[in-house]
């Protein structure tokens, strides 16, 4: 089993058989991004500038949320599944397909 990295704002991290810090790492920018875009819905609507500016970083964000997504998908969430049913862990293998259902 592999410790799991555990940041802010992260629900739980058990440890498991694949290294998942990358994720970890990456749903933690995601969530500090979130946070930044939350913040930022006080702006001037007269801005245009910063306007412009949140427009262009969203679109970034949201291009780089949907191939993080996509990769979990594709590669993540099939592996977990495969080492769970060889492991006859009938619990992880609900968890894992009501996830990948979401």
């Amino acid at each position: 089993m592999t410790a799991q990295l555990q940041l802010p704002g992260q629900a739980a991290a058990p440890d498991g058989p694949i290294d998942l810090s990358t994720m970890y790492v990456m749903h933690f920018g995601f969530r500090r991004d979130l946070d930044e875009f939350a913040a930022s819905a006080g702006t001037p609507v007269g801005d245009r500038a910063r306007w412009q500016a949140l427009r262009t970083r969203w679109a970034k964000f949201a291009m780089i949320l949907e191939h993080h997504h996509t990769v979990e998908d594709e590669a993540l969430w099939p592996r977990l599944l495969e080492l769970a049913r060889e492991a006859g862990d009938e619990a992880a293998v609900a968890t894992l397909e009501t996830m990948e259902a979401e």
